[in-house]
């Protein structure tokens, strides 16, 4: 009963689902980007005109983790 029940909302709501899981993804493959770039040693020095790459990465992650938590919530 209860899983006739679990799955019948499933069903119901499978547009928000969707939505929600294309968001997270999304969210995590920017995520990695930005992860990927801050700790990228060679791509830190061929820009060596912008001292700040590393910082600003990192504020994006942090940013865009606040963001993916209040999404999720």
């Amino acid at each position: 009963m209860l899983s006739r029940l679990a799955l019948s909302n499933i069903k119901n709501r499978l547009r928000d689902y969707i939505v929600l899981l294309t968001g997270l993804v999304m969210s995590s493959a920017i995520f990695y980007m930005f992860a990927n770039l801050a700790t990228n040693e060679s791509f830190i020095k061929s820009n060596t005109t912008f001292r700040f790459a590393v910082p600003v990465f990192y504020f994006g992650e942090v940013l865009l983790v606040i963001i993916t938590l209040v999404y999720v919530v």
